[in-house]
């Protein structure tokens, strides 16, 4: 059984995270013969709204034919001094229709759309800005992704007003945050495993 782990840098660096804690394609065991294969694909930097990314992604998809997908992505796309209210409703919309078709495409079992990750220092917009709009997508993609009765959204849990610092850079998470965030993809993993 294969689960594929797709984004950006946020993909990158939990891969080197769980490389550097030992053995990344067993962190997910859960038991018994359920231990999926994982697979991490990324793109540093890599944005929704840029076609060349979306078919790397699609390629790795194609490739792997996974039976579970998770993706995080939107962050880069979001962290624009283009981008407003109606933008923001079109990257959403996009991100749904994309791995709706992927999702038929492909006959993958289950989508998990992680959430979009804030940011307290963003690198083109204010952080209260890209708060604001973090917060609108998120409760857009959850109301989108109801729709779909095999993609689920994913709700990280620790990570909208932590009570420690868990940005190395204000984009991308130290180990604290890291940790936290790991927690959160295992636990989609399992729900994953259970369905």
């Amino acid at each position: 059984m294969c689960i594929l782990i797709l984004g950006t840098s946020h993909i990158h660096w939990l891969e080197r995270f769980l490389r550097q804690k030992g053995n990344n394609n067993n962190v997910f065991n859960v038991g018994g013969d359920a231990s999926p294969e994982v697979h991490f694909r990324s793109i540093s930097g890599g944005k929704i709204c840029n076609k060349h990314h979306v078919n790397c992604w699609e390629l790795s998809i194609s490739e792997l034919r996974p039976k579970y997908l998770i993706i995080q992505l939107g962050g880069n796309d979001i962290d624009s001094s283009k981008m407003d209210s109606a933008s923001l409703e079109l990257l959403v919309l996009r991100i749904v229709n994309i791995f709706a078709t992927f999702q038929v495409r492909y006959n993958i079992a289950e989508v998990v759309v992680l959430q979009f990750i804030p940011r307290p220092r963003p690198r083109y917009i204010s952080g209260d800005t890209y708060g604001e709009l973090v917060h609108k997508a998120n409760i857009m993609l959850k109301g989108e992704l109801s729709k779909f009765p095999r993609i689920l959204y994913w709700k990280i849990k620790g990570i909208k007003n932590p009570t420690t610092n868990i940005f190395r850079d204000g984009v991308h998470l130290n180990f604290a945050g890291m940790i936290r965030y790991y927690k959160n993809i295992r636990g989609a993993v399992l729900k994953l495993l259970k369905s």
